[in-house]
């Protein structure tokens, strides 16, 4: 049976307790045990005290997620853009390049619309093989069904012919 609900004022008392012994600057795994046994709670459950004093909140989480993907807006922008000697980006990529890079660099290129024709079939495949499966397991339990219903059918059969 799952343990009640802290009280809002237990929590903060987790809480309280916990930044004081981090200030204290006693070890992380010795501040999880004594309070998990100071407050009767799993391990588990104080780490996450500790990682929501920290600041690691879903909220973050998701907040960080979405600058990630600003993130590589600028990139992509900042490899079109002019550098300080005035040539763009991708020019001073390419010169850094060696010629031996540059032909395997075109190779890929050539390769990957078939890289991605064959993805895009794989995809479809694996749609099919799960439908494959869905009727599979449909037709499995039809089958059951009618083997339930012939054994009836033999038992009330036999019951008759006995009579």
């Amino acid at each position: 049976m799952p343990k009640a609900k802290l009280s809002a004022a237990q929590r903060e008392a987790i809480r309280a307790d916990l930044k004081e012994r981090l200030q204290r600057k006693e070890a992380r795994d010795e501040i999880v045990k004594s309070v998990a046994e100071k407050y009767k709670l799993t391990a588990n459950a104080i780490r996450w005290y500790l990682g929501s004093l920290n600041g690691h909140s879903k909220r973050k989480k998701i907040a960080s997620m979405r600058s990630a993907k600003s993130r590589r807006k600028k990139v992509r922008r900042q490899a079109h853009s002019k550098s300080r000697s005035g040539q763009p980006a991708l020019l001073r990529i390419a010169r850094a390049l060696s010629p031996e890079q540059l032909r395997n660099l075109s190779r890929v290129q050539r390769l990957l619309p078939k890289h991605e024709a064959l993805q895009h079939r794989r995809q479809e495949l694996e749609q099919e093989l799960d439908a494959l499966h869905r009727s599979e397991r449909r037709l499995r339990r039809t089958l059951r069904r009618i083997k339930t219903q012939e054994s009836k059918a033999a038992t009330v059969l036999g019951r008759l012919t006995s009579r």
